[in-house]
């Protein structure tokens, strides 16, 4: 049963393959329901699917899901809301943030305060830009950063910088890849004057090619 919630999960990433009939989302909404007393990774990856449909019309069955005794399933309904972009998940994502003993809960719900985009989770943000978890602050930072939050940019100078990241070693390269894109993305939508020197460097010298090409067009856009 899992390993069918977790294919329906791939199959509705798909936005050409996401029904939009009343029928299904009740179908899914049920079968939600009813994983409560099933293996918690059923539940889990049905979270999983509603989210990736990006229908705000899961939104209040998934906000049960934020309670859920497994921290599993819990974890999925976390992320859920987010990719929904639930606004009444906001003031629930930011006592979780407060509130909670893991990490990865906390990290989860900073990222769909991200995707969701809401002001009233701005001062939350601003305050884990000091948060000792690194992946706290720096996904606080970009989702700031996305709401035009300036508060958002020395961090986001950090993190176009490869040495500065090559000092977490729990980061491998692909990872800082991945990091350095995000936030070369992140500086061309708040933009400042401040990213220069760093998206010049990483233009002209960075290792990787992808990298150097997206550094270009970010500084030819600003």
């Amino acid at each position: 049963r899992w390993q069918s919630a977790y294919e329906l999960s791939k199959v509705l990433n798909n936005p050409k393959t996401v029904p939009e009939d009343l029928a299904f989302k009740g179908q899914m909404v049920s079968a939600y329901k009813h994983a409560l007393y099933d293996e918690p990774l059923v539940r889990s990856y049905l979270a999983i699917a509603m989210g990736a449909t990006g229908d705000q019309y899961y939104s209040e069955e998934l906000l049960v899901g934020l309670t859920d005794e497994s921290r599993e399933s819990r974890l999925a309904a976390i992320q859920a809301v987010g990719m929904v972009k639930s606004k009444n998940a906001v003031s629930k994502l930011i006592n979780i943030i407060n509130s909670s003993d893991y990490q990865d809960e906390r990290l989860a719900a900073t990222m769909s305060l991200g995707f969701i985009g809401d002001p009233k989770s701005v001062v939350t943000l601003n305050q884990l830009l000091s948060d000792e978890e690194p992946n706290i602050r720096w996904d606080a930072a970009i989702a700031l950063a996305k709401m035009g939050e300036k508060s958002s940019i020395p961090i986001i100078n950090n993190l176009l910088d490869r040495d500065y990241l090559m000092t977490f070693p729990q980061l491998d390269y692909k990872e800082i890849n991945q990091v350095i894109l995000t936030a070369i993305k992140t500086s061309s939508i708040i933009k400042d004057i401040s990213f220069e020197p760093k998206l010049l460097n990483l233009a002209k010298l960075d290792e990787n090619l992808k990298i150097r090409d997206a550094a270009i067009k970010s500084l030819k856009n600003n």
